[in-house]
């Protein structure tokens, strides 16, 4: 239940299910699904290794081995709200190289609005823990178009960001439809401050072009901003 509301909170959907209990009832058939199909198949691993000679079992873990192991190099996302110095550290040890904290802005009103479960004070204090950890690679998110953006919290919000040093950055653009929670509270509150698809494109290019002036890499910044 927890994560259906998270989602709608957060403006997630999935297309051509409706949100709250039908969400709900959605995951939970597709957990269970995965849940059988992975027992099954460890269990079918399970009884044709014990058949099979010792070298091929040996080259099958060490398969299964370095898969997991570049599942786990390849990233994590963080919350500052949720992330502790210990969570962080224990992160590391079991092989992430790459984390991402969802920032999205560095304006407390903002983040507020948005229902965000974290604000400015939690990423100061999260950012020198995730440095000090030796993370191959720290990326962070941002969000424009945020419910309440102005071009000048946009600006502070990149400037804050280029100033912790990131490895690299990745904006996404928001999008508040229309059978979230977020849109009904905007509609009753009579609230309209959320940007148009022009004007957020407007803060990604200018966004773009400052990061790369300040030496990040502009083909990387591009492909993310496409996906």
């Amino acid at each position: 239940q927890n994560l259906a509301e998270n989602l709608q909170r957060n403006g997630g959907f999935i297309p051509g299910i409706r949100p709250g209990r039908a969400t709900q009832e959605y995951l939970n058939r597709v957990i269970m699904r995965i849940t059988w199909g992975g027992a099954i198949f460890l269990g079918t691993v399970a009884v044709q290794l014990a058949l099979l000679p010792i070298n091929v079992v040996s080259g099958v873990a060490k398969m299964l081995l370095r898969a997991v192991t570049y599942a786990l190099a390849a990233w994590v996302l963080g919350e500052p709200g949720t992330l502790t110095r210990s969570k962080i550290g224990a992160i590391r040890e079991i092989g992430v190289t790459r984390l991402s904290l969802g920032v999205e802005s560095f304006d407390d009103a903002i983040l507020e609005a948005n229902g965000r479960a974290h604000l400015t004070l939690e990423i100061n204090r999260v950012v020198p823990w995730i440095q000090a950890a030796g993370f191959a690679e720290f990326n962070v998110d941002l969000m424009a178009g945020m419910v309440g953006e102005t071009w000048e919290k946009w600006r502070h919000t990149l400037e804050r960001t280029i100033a912790i040093d990131p490895d690299s950055v990745t904006i996404y653009q928001m999008e508040v439809p229309h059978n979230t929670l977020l849109s009904a509270d905007l509609k009753a509150s009579g609230n309209s401050v959320v940007a148009g698809w022009d004007l957020k494109r407007e803060w990604n290019q200018w966004a773009f072009e400052e990061l790369a002036r300040c030496g990040f890499d502009w083909l990387t910044l591009d492909l993310e901003h496409s996906a």
